[in-house]
């Protein structure tokens, strides 16, 4: 890490985690300040693994004691998170006490969870017991990534006691999951859904005094204009539809 002094210099730092989950994290960021101008960065990659297993067994009897039914199922889970997002952006200072800022952040992730189960299903026919067997594979999939930047303009009036803000904010959002089900080598039902959503925010901001002899009691004026599009895709065993 290097650092100038308050004002002026560069600061960055790079960091890795790893712990027994089998959970690594990796990230950095970098921040420069120089005259009038601050520039920043930063970055994050995530990577994380668990595993998981479990059983069930339940039973069914008559009045006598005797068994009816009973099932028993066991299972493992394997769950795979990923993602990884970057930030950059800029601020830049001017010696009327002005501001422009602006950021941009992109997001990206997948997240896939696969469930393998067995079950083990006996009942009574007449007067012998029947087993059956079952294997079911689950396989869901979750990925999308999200893009936002906002920029800003700052201004205050010292002498007025007024302050002026211009904010514009974007965001464009992308998400697709699917979810296969295969019983017995057979595909059963699969699930492919999909949401897109982009949006943009717009605001105007205004304060000030009434008079210059009382800066305590302040007007505010404000506009605001607000945008949402999006679209909703999904696919149930080959059966499209939107909405």
């Amino acid at each position: 890490v290097l650092n100038k002094n308050q004002y002026v210099g560069k600061s960055g730092n790079v960091g890795i985690n790893i712990d027994d989950k089998e959970s690594v994290n990796f990230s950095g960021s970098l921040n420069s300040f120089n005259n009038d101008w601050n520039i920043f960065g930063s970055y994050s990659v995530k990577s994380k693994n668990k595993e998981g297993g479990g059983y069930r067994n339940t039973s069914l009897f008559d009045n006598t004691g005797d068994l009816l039914s009973s099932n028993y199922s066991d299972g493992l889970t394997d769950n795979n998170k990923d993602n990884a997002n970057i930030k950059l952006g800029f601020e830049r200072y001017f010696q009327n006490s002005d501001l422009l800022a602006f950021d941009i952040t992109f997001l990206k992730y997948k997240n896939l969870k696969i469930e393998n189960s067995n079950n083990i299903y006996t009942y009574l026919d007449n007067v012998s017991y029947v087993e059956e067997l079952s294997t079911t594979l689950t396989e869901e999939e979750d990925k999308g990534d999200d893009l936002n930047f906002g920029i800003g303009y700052f201004k205050n009036n010292d002498n007025k006691g007024s302050e002026l803000s211009i904010q514009i904010d974007y965001e464009d959002h992308n998400d697709n999951e699917i979810i296969n089900y295969i019983v017995n080598s057979l595909n059963t039902s699969i699930k492919n859904e999909t949401e897109d959503n982009v949006g943009s925010i717009f605001t105007l901001d205004y304060s000030a005094p009434f008079s210059k002899d009382n800066d305590e009691e302040n007007f505010e004026v404000g506009l605001k204009v607000s945008s949402d599009i999006g679209a909703h895709d999904l696919d149930y065993n080959g059966e499209p539809f939107e909405y």
